[in-house]
């Protein structure tokens, strides 16, 4: 038999002897590191002076029940604050030992960190929360996307019937801009729900960043320090350059609002190794071979209930006006789509960092593709249109027949179906809206293509579903809100067949 006091001096977990007034009669070691005071320092004090002041009024309830007899035991959770003023949360499991004539003579604790297990949890929570608010962003986007396709066309419509100089053409043309500005919050909100749509290739991302040096030169001030990765080790990883470059601009911009008085601002990029230990502290990340962007400043930092808000839409610690409080909820978003993870460190007064792990690859970069098409926007083309909005219809119906489109107008998939089996003339090109009652986009392309197998296809779509961004991949595709001169060159590139490609060569 070991004896207790070898027992309790080497014991994995906090152990303690403490008087009826509350002062620490013997700690062991785990205690003495659980606290950051040793022995002698520890035993000057009270457990009243570790114990966060929140949480003394219920401690000093259950050593009530203690003496009064009312418990024989109790375990609770509550917070110590270290030496070092870090607070820690443990769960303390205390009994009261009593002598032979059954008086209190003191009190046995057993206090183990549970920190960690808490912050975990708290990690499940927030993802689960930001899980929720992206399902709804992508919900609404939908029916957003919709409106802000009416009053582009409409927009664009109004400006070819006025001519320069009409005084309601500059309005006209400031509805048309918000409305182009309305579809890039909406974009990222999708991005923030993992909906955006992305024409990922293999990315050397190091060089990717510092491509943008130039671009980051103008966006931070001259009392700002930049500094720059060195690109010394190379790895490539299979993103949207285009995202990538949002990913940066927006911490920037982030980091430098966060510097008023001027500071330093360091980006590096390396390749890190993800194991079950890290992987655990970033919410369960997948083990395997990453690179990492970082992103640092020396600006004024973020309290803890800060940092667990930073990536929800709309969140904001600037002032009114200055800011949507859509950048750190849109990296978050494009970084989760590309199958990455995003983590932050700050402390208030001494700066953050972020840091971004990208899933890495050895396939060899992909070199950029653009347009092929250099058609004009007019047609005498023969088109099947079909959108379950009338709005939307009506939109894209009056534009394609001020270009000399003949258009078949349905108003969904069964009088599409009607009119491609009854039309006696050709019908070059179907163009249908992805998401519809009773029957989807590419259902209805299968079925007008047996009847008219020449049939050329454009889909569009404003919420991106699996569906959608398997289509969106192939080509054939018109994300809304759109500008009719979008949807013109789109129409043109599907009958001339020729794809603004995404990495997959065929049509739909």
């Amino acid at each position: 038999m070991y004896p207790f006091e070898q027992i309790f001096e080497s014991a994995p977990i906090g152990m303690a002897l403490v008087s009826l007034d509350g002062r620490w009669l013997q700690v062991n070691r785990a205690l003495c590191t659980l606290v950051g005071y040793d022995a002698a320092q520890l035993l000057e004090l009270t457990q009243k002076d570790v114990t966060h002041p929140d949480d003394l009024e219920l401690d000093l309830d259950h050593i009530r029940k203690l003496l009064e007899g009312e418990l024989t035991t109790y375990q609770m959770e509550k917070r110590y604050i270290r030496a070092d003023w870090k607070v820690v949360n443990v769960m303390l499991s205390a009994s009261l030992v009593r002598d032979d004539a059954g008086r209190p003579v003191h009190f046995v604790s057993q206090i183990q960190d549970v920190t960690e297990q808490r912050q975990m949890e708290e990690q499940l929570r927030q993802a689960q929360k930001l899980e929720a608010i992206g399902l709804l962003a992508g919900g609404i986007a939908h029916d957003f996307n919709n409106m802000l396709s009416v009053i582009m066309g409409h927009a664009d419509a109004a400006l070819e019937s006025l001519t320069i100089g009409q005084a309601a053409r500059e309005d006209v043309a400031e509805v048309k801009r918000a409305s182009v500005r309305a579809g890039q919050l909406t974009k990222q909100l999708l991005a923030f729900g993992r909906r955006q749509f992305l024409s990922p290739r293999v990315t050397p991302l190091c060089e990717s960043v510092r491509d943008l040096e130039k671009m980051l030169l103008t966006l931070v001030r001259g009392d700002i320090e930049l500094t720059l990765p060195q690109c010394g080790t190379p790895g490539n990883v299979y993103a949207d350059p285009g995202q990538i470059a949002q990913i940066v601009m927006n911490l920037v911009v982030n980091a430098r609002d966060a510097m008023p008085k001027g500071g330093r601002l360091t980006l590096d990029v390396t390749g890190v190794e993800i194991d079950e230990t890290l992987g655990a502290k970033l919410g369960g990340a997948r083990s395997g071979a990453y690179m990492m962007l970082t992103v640092a400043d020396t600006g004024h930092g973020m309290d803890r209930a800060t940092q667990l808000r930073i990536f929800e839409p709309f969140f904001t610690t600037k002032a009114p006006g200055t800011g949507t409080g859509l950048g750190l909820s849109t990296v978050f978003g494009i970084v989760k789509q590309s199958c990455g993870y995003i983590a932050v460190e700050s402390v208030v007064g001494s700066g953050s960092t972020f840091r971004v792990y990208l899933p890495r690859t050895d396939r060899a970069p992909t070199e950029p593709v653009g347009t092929f098409s250099a058609s004009p926007l007019e047609g005498g083309e023969t088109i099947l249109l079909v959108d379950d909005d009338q709005h939307v219809r009506a939109v894209m119906r009056n534009s394609l027949r001020r270009r000399g489109y003949d258009v078949l107008e349905a108003q969904g998939p069964g009088d599409a179906l009607v009119i491609a089996e009854k039309h006696p003339g050709r019908i070059d090109l179907l163009v249908t809206d992805v998401v519809m009652p009773r029957m989807s986009g590419p259902e209805l392309v299968e079925r007008v293509t047996a009847l008219r197998p020449g049939v050329r296809v454009l889909m569009s779509s404003g919420y991106p579903d699996d569906v959608s961004f398997s289509i969106y991949r192939r080509g054939a595709f018109l994300q809304k809100p759109f500008a009719s001169d979008d949807l013109l060159r789109k129409v043109r590139e599907a009958i001339d067949h020729v794809v603004e490609r995404t990495g997959v060569d065929s049509v739909a």
